[in-house]
């Protein structure tokens, strides 16, 4: 299926490279942090970037500009993709493309053992808060931002997720103290699926490493197929967890697996 048009299109941080190299995956971004592409240079790693393709590869909304600043206002689409593909003319587009998580089949049932999770919410930074609230209907997570539900401009549906992610990492600031830097090594967490919860551990072995998740046994985690929101949080803020209401006070303090 061809991607429709989405967006808008940011540029990059290094956070992001770091979990996109172990995909094989096409990164698509308009721009980035110094850091963001000095790895992207040094991995020598595939890109479609905005600043050098423009509206080649991108669509920009001269209506949604009237109102917002020009950052928010770049898209893209599979067809505009292909385009800035055929521009480059050197990128490959071969091989598969490595899933982020170790899936259990499709429509098989993921059963966590932690506890009944039918609301989850936590914040980011003072001014970012996030919750979900389960639909048993659909088996799938609603998101809400800022106190209200986050909705799809293109179709106004609310944003749903069969999985959601809570991941506690070490967050600081580069020494251009605009930029987070997000200690990616290890950590611990919680998933929710199904209407429940699990804590979890986690590591990535360097830039290159995929991303790895266990389960309270130390086994890799098998992960619900489906759309799936990952939320790395600072560890400082594990405390504004709540499930159901109820916060969890803090994060697990099981070491990842070997």
């Amino acid at each position: 299926t061809t991607m429709p048009l989405v967006g808008p299109v940011r540029s990059s941080r290094d956070q992001f490279v770091q979990l996109v190299l172990p995909m094989n995956a096409l990164f698509v971004h308009i721009g980035g942090s110094t850091y963001s592409t000095r790895m992207l240079n040094y991995y020598k790693y595939q890109d479609i970037d905005g600043m050098y393709l423009g509206t080649s590869a991108f669509y920009f909304d001269e209506e949604r500009y009237k109102t917002k600043a020009q950052e928010h206002c770049w898209y893209t689409s599979g067809e505009l993709v292909q385009r800035g593909i055929d521009t480059v003319g050197s990128l490959s587009t071969t091989g598969a493309v490595s899933p982020l998580f170790r899936f259990a089949d499709k429509g098989a049932a993921v059963k966590l053992s932690g506890g009944a999770a039918s609301a989850l919410a936590f914040r980011f930074s003072d001014y970012g808060d996030a919750a979900f609230h389960y639909n048993a209907d659909t088996g799938l997570y609603l998101k809400d931002i800022y106190g209200a539900a986050q909705v799809d401009a293109a179709t106004g549906e609310q944003l749903a997720f069969k999985n959601v992610f809570v991941l506690f990492a070490g967050v600081g600031h580069k020494p251009e103290p605009q930029l987070t830097d997000f200690d990616l090594s290890s950590g611990s967490g919680y998933y929710f699926t199904g209407g429940s919860y699990a804590p979890v551990t986690w590591s990535k072995d360097g830039d290159q490493a995929p991303l790895k998740l266990y389960d309270a046994g130390g086994g890799e985690l098998s992960v619900a197929a489906g759309k799936s929101y990952i939320a790395v949080v600072s560890s400082a803020r594990a405390d504004s967890l709540t499930v159901d209401g109820a916060a969890l006070n803090a994060a697990p303090t099981a070491a990842p697996a070997a």
